[in-house]
């Protein structure tokens, strides 16, 4: 029996072979207007979107959710947490842990009323 990382070299052929990768098309990267801390790193933005600060000091934000009233939901993995954030004035605050004890609390989706 062979191990999965003994399928991945194998599998991978097949797909090359098939033509099921294609290259990644070419991205002109521009510098954005604004100003960005020096320890940010550079990264791509999709044309017709734009970024945003909208919540400071909050660390180890990994993922977010929008709830369908706004409130924004906020994975921090390591403290174990979900939190949620309301707007107000154009940036969002902490109002609560949604979640709280879940040090896995990672990927979040928002459907038919649940989170």
């Amino acid at each position: 029996m062979r191990s999965a990382s003994g399928l991945a070299v194998p599998a991978l052929l097949a797909v090359l072979a098939g033509g099921g990768l294609r290259p990644a098309e070419a991205q002109t990267l521009r510098p954005a207007s604004g100003s960005v801390a020096a320890d940010v790193p550079a990264f791509w933005v999709r044309p017709g979107f734009k970024v945003e600060l909208a919540a400071e000091n909050f660390g180890e934000a990994r993922f977010l959710e929008l709830g369908p009233k706004g409130d924004l939901y906020v994975t921090q993995p390591g403290k174990g947490t979900i939190a949620t954030l309301r707007e107000k004035g154009g940036k969002y605050t902490k109002v609560a842990d949604f979640v709280t004890e879940k040090r896995s609390a990672h990927g979040m989706h928002y459907k038919d009323g649940w989170l």
